[in-house]
């Protein structure tokens, strides 16, 4: 089941540009644009932090697969620190 919030989602239906490891998609740029001026990045950040791997290697949330990783290390050992 999807979330209500994706059918607002600009990225909605250009899932290609979204994961740049397919054949003669090699950056990231143009689907980061276009999650810059989405209407729904929060709850779309969101639901890409909170899932374990929910969208491995694509951009989601405005967030590359490598930049959610340092994300969530970055929030698990600041929590264990007390920060």
């Amino acid at each position: 089941m999807r979330p209500d919030w994706q059918a607002e989602a600009l990225c909605h239906g250009k899932t290609r540009l979204f994961f740049p490891q397919y054949p003669g998609l090699n950056d990231y740029s143009a689907a980061l644009a276009l999650c810059r001026s989405c209407p729904v990045i929060g709850p779309c950040r969101d639901w890409a932090m909170n899932c374990p791997d929910p969208v491995p290697y694509a951009v989601a949330g405005g967030m590359t697969y490598d930049e959610r990783n340092q994300a969530r290390t970055f929030v698990r050992t600041n929590v264990r620190l007390g920060y």
